[in-house]
């Protein structure tokens, strides 16, 4: 859900650097050229636009650094939907992951989740209850 928040956001400043009079049909425009955008794809855009409208001003490091911290939290959600993830029977989180690439093929990682991690994991992305 945050992720969800964050792109959404993030398509909102988008919006604001695009060509054009505010408004709804703006907003749509906004949003469907986003969505053909790949969230790394997304965040270069946004660099790029700003720049092209601003410059490296006083504001643009602030920028980088939002985008930096986007993208380490697109590299964790990408780590967290795409694996396979179990409870060993002494509540141990742990995480599988399948990959097929050129060089080495196939490939199975496995990996339990240390104490903190899996405390910080459970709070972040198990539902409560």
């Amino acid at each position: 859900m945050a992720f969800t928040n964050l792109e959404f956001h993030m398509q909102l400043m988008l919006q604001g650097f695009l060509p054009g009079s505010p408004g709804h049909q703006h907003a749509r425009v906004a949003h469907i050229v986003a969505s053909q955008l790949t969230f790394s794809r997304l965040r270069a855009t946004l660099i790029s636009l700003y720049k092209e409208r601003n410059g490296e001003d006083e504001h643009f490091p602030r920028l980088k650094e939002l985008m930096v911290r986007a993208g380490k939290i697109e590299e964790e959600r990408n780590l967290i939907t795409h694996s396979v993830w179990g409870v060993r029977d002494d509540g141990t989180i742990a995480r599988m992951k399948s990959t097929a690439r050129e060089k080495r093929g196939f490939h199975l990682e496995f990996k339990n989740i240390q104490r903190g991690e899996s405390k910080r994991f459970r709070r972040e992305y198990l539902p409560s209850g």
